[in-house]
């Protein structure tokens, strides 16, 4: 990605962040169904586009072997696992959330939080557990541990 479009690219995420997360302070209670169809759409669009932003920071860095990885991926990639280990998504957003059936059961009894939109990035996170870069390591580890509660482990 050139280095111009990198800023763009963050807002555009930003934007899809900002669409799809769930805000319960009493507040910010404006959840209405206007609304949570807009989530529930930008919660698939977002989360395809994390997934396709992990693979590609997966493959870059195989790919460079010990040449440093560009600046603009890893900023990239440390934005979008950051906002994915603060993202609480609305119950109606989770509702669509394609997961298996058994799991979507045991995430909706007493969940306030719901961070099952992690599930969908489970085997990319398992991936990035090796990475070298230490800080998205450290990202990795706090989203799995969140999928963990999540599961209720």
């Amino acid at each position: 990605m050139p280095l111009r479009c990198s800023g763009f690219s963050l807002k555009c995420l930003q934007a899809l962040f900002s669409l799809s997360i769930f805000n319960d302070e009493p507040e910010t209670d404006n959840w209405s169904s206007t609304r949570s169809e807009v989530s529930k759409i930008a919660i698939m669009v977002l989360m395809t586009r994390c997934e396709c932003i992990l693979n590609r920071f997966l493959v870059d860095e195989n790919d460079l072997g010990d040449r440093p990885l560009p600046t603009a991926r890893l900023t990239e990639v440390s934005f979008v696992l950051h906002e994915l280990a603060h993202m609480v998504i609305h119950a109606d957003t989770a509702s669509i959330i394609p997961i298996c059936p058994h799991l979507k059961t045991g995430l909706a009894e007493g969940n306030p939080k719901k961070r099952s939109h992690l599930l969908l990035l489970f085997p990319t996170l398992c991936e990035l557990v090796v990475s070298r870069e230490t800080r998205v390591r450290e990202l990795v580890q706090v989203l799995l541990k969140l999928i963990a509660k999540e599961l209720t482990l």
